[in-house]
Parts: C-alpha cells; structure tokens; sequence
C-alpha cells in the first residue's frame, strides 16, 4: 500500500517510469501496474493449513480415541495418507486441541561415551492377554551418549523378566555399558538408603551386575531428572509406540515394539541432532560375546498331584504321570518358559501362561495315565478275587450262654 502511494505520488511530480522505478528500488513492471490499477492493492491472507483441512477430521477422532499420541506420529500417520503439508503446520494446528502442561527449567547432565545407561519400568492400563485382564508393562534401556532406546513389553516386573530384558537389551545393542542408572527399583535395591552404599540391594540383581561386571547406580529420590533420558524414552513409549496400536498378543506387541525401535533409532534425536545409530559406534560398548550366558531363572518348590498337575502362579501344568505324588521344583526362566524337574533332573517344560486359573498339558503326558489307572484297578481287583478263592474258615461251636452261668457256680 505505502509502495502504490509513493508511485502515484512521484507520477504526479512528472517523474517517468524508468525514474521513479530507480528511486523506489523496484522494476518498471511493478510501476507499470500501479499506475494502471483503479484503486489500491487489495491484499486477503494466504489460507493456512490448507492441505491439512482434507485431515482435520481424522486427526481429531485420533485424539479423542488416543490423547498421548504425539504430534510426530500423527505426522507419520497422514503423511501415509496423503498429507503434503509441512510439520509446523500440523504442529500450530495440534497445539490448542492439546491440554497444557507445565515444565520446569532443569540442568542437563551429558555422559560420556560408553559411561552410563539408564534403565526404568512404564506401566500401562489393564490388557486383555490369553482370555485375563492383566497389568501391562514396558521395559526401558537407553544409553545416555547416543540416545539409542530398547523397549519390551511385558505382563511383570519380577526381578527374572527384569534381567532378561538386560540380556535382551544387550543383545540389541551389542554389548553394555559399564554403569546403569535405576530410579530405586525393588528389582535392583530393597530398601533404599540416603547413600546408595548404604542401600539393600536385591541380591539377585547383585548376583547378575556381578557376572557382567556393572555397577548400579540409583537416581535421586524425587528427582526424575537425574534419569531425564530413559524419561524421555517413556514418553516415547506411550505416544509413538503404544498409543493407537491394536494388538492380539504379547509377542505381536513387542515385534512392533523393536521395529519402531529400529525406525526411531535412525532419526536425528531432538538433542544431539544425530541419530542414534550414528553415535553407537562411538559408545564402545562392552561385548556380550565370548562371555558365559548368565542362569537367568528362580526355583520354586512345588507337589505334583496325584492326577499329574503342577499348580504355579494360580495355572496348572501337566508332567509325565509315572512322577504322579512326587516332589517337584518349578523352574521359573526369563525367556517365558518354566520347567519342571523331579530329583534334579528335567521331566516336562512349559511357557509361562499370562492368565490365572488356565489349564497347560501335553497330550504325551496324560497318554498312558488311563492304562496305568486300569493296570492298578485289574491288580486290585485279582487280589479281591484271590480272597474270595480261599478254603472257607473251621466252623465254630455254638454254645448257650447258660452254660458259661454254670461253671461259675461250680467254682463258686
């Protein structure tokens, strides 16, 4: 508006076009077509998020059905469907549909590389798993130099599923780091001291942090930021991996876990602007190989009943039925099996079942029951016949009681 006004100003001052475009800075077009215009520029606002209104509607109902989800998923999600807009659109769209929340300013502590991991539990709402609602959870590692993040679900936090997902993360990502950051966990310390030396520790976790090597260290009490990356890897959790996912089983769930895994691990991280894959190399890590595989497992004492079942963790589990009536130990493994062992020795091995009051048999245990029960009915009923075959006992005299009355009064 100021531009057209300055033009028709010097027009009337008799300046020519080529004038008046070299002491405005512009080009004779520009001149040219102000001066023929009837009447000011009329300026209208270019349409923001254009391309974004054809996803209004999803991304609401997505909103409704899952609040977490994060902005960088949904970006993904319509980006699939055709969305050739840009994030910060998406980003200003999103942010008033969101509810606010506060953040503290806080200290980054950075670690050097191969120095420190950081571990934690997420718990989730109650699943549906083999027919059971049961408690779900995540477990989470990620190394504090490169970012990289290993994530697994799982229905408990005993302390064998915990090192387990230690062994599992390990594998990942080729090896450990010297040092692992715990925000207290029963799995890792009992009782929880002022000093961490000063500590109980679960002298289960202290036997496996023994045959690797690691020293455990415990976060500040109320202080998540201490812990601020595996914090930040559960955030991930529920708002890129968990949130929207429908699942049918557990192993379901943790193949998609690993591949987001994967897909995450090769973005540039918010904070180092480098993926994570890219910093691994640099973290010399600690290889698992040319180690001994660590015992991951508990014992537990338990009877085999008559009718050839062991009960554990409120399930029944079925062993070969000449072991009927003995003494049994459960052994409980970290890669979801358990197995079954009579005077030290293997006898059957089952998965782990995620429900309560389910019933796990193999048909090879239970076939030759019926044919022992009927062996032991035809000895029994042979032993009963064989009475009834014996020569019948002596008779016995009768007598009248008045007899025994009259040789008392004969002594008498």
């Amino acid at each position: 508006m100021e531009q057209w006004g300055l033009i028709r100003e010097l027009r009337g001052h008799g300046l020519s076009t080529v004038a008046i475009a070299r002491r405005l800075g512009c080009s004779r077009t520009t001149v040219l077509k102000h001066l023929v215009a009837s009447g000011p520029p009329q300026y209208s606002s270019r349409p923001s998020g254009t391309k974004l209104a054809a996803f209004h509607d999803h991304l609401r109902t997505r909103l409704a059905e899952f609040p977490d989800l994060s902005t960088t998923l949904l970006f993904e999600e319509i980006r699939q469907r055709g969305y050739a807009g840009s994030y910060s659109v998406l980003l200003r769209y999103l942010r008033p549909l969101r509810e606010p929340k506060e953040s503290k300013a806080v200290v980054r502590f950075e670690t050097p590389p191969g120095r420190q991991a950081q571990v934690d539990w997420v718990q989730f709402d109650r699943v549906e798993v083999d027919g059971q609602r049961r408690t779900l959870y995540a477990f989470v590692m990620t190394l504090g130099y490169s970012r990289a993040r290993y994530v697994e679900f799982t229905l408990d936090v005993s302390t064998t599923t915990f090192i387990a997902g230690h062994l599992r993360a390990f594998d990942y990502f080729g090896g450990f780091t010297k040092h692992i950051l715990y925000d207290n966990l029963k799995s890792v310390v009992l009782r929880r001291a002022l000093l961490a030396a000063n500590s109980t520790f679960n002298p289960l976790y202290l036997d496996f942090a023994g045959h690797y090597g690691l020293v455990p260290r415990l976060a500040t009490p109320y202080r998540a930021q201490t812990k601020g990356k595996v914090e930040r890897t559960a955030r991930v959790v529920r708002e890129s991996i968990y949130a929207g996912i429908r699942f049918t089983s557990l192993q379901e769930l943790n193949v998609h876990a690993i591949r987001r895994c994967n897909e995450l691990n090769q973005r540039p991280n918010w904070t180092t602007r480098v993926p994570p894959i890219d910093r691994l190399d640099e973290e010399h890590l600690t290889p698992v190989e040319g180690r001994p595989v660590y015992p991951n497992f508990q014992r537990f004492h338990r009877h085999i009943s008559r009718d050839c079942y062991v009960n554990f963790l409120q399930n029944r589990y079925t062993v070969p039925h000449p072991f009927a009536g003995r003494e049994a130990t459960v052994v409980l493994k970290g890669d979801g099996l358990i197995s079954i062992e009579v005077a030290g020795q293997e006898v059957a091995q089952h998965p782990l079942s995620a429900g309560v009051g389910n019933v796990i048999e193999k048909k090879e245990h239970l076939a030759g029951l019926l044919a022992s029960v009927r062996r032991k009915n035809q000895a029994l009923q042979m032993r009963m016949e064989s009475f009834q075959s014996m020569p019948p006992a002596p008779a016995v005299q009768q007598r009248d009681l008045a007899v025994y009355d009259t040789l008392l009064e004969e002594r008498e």
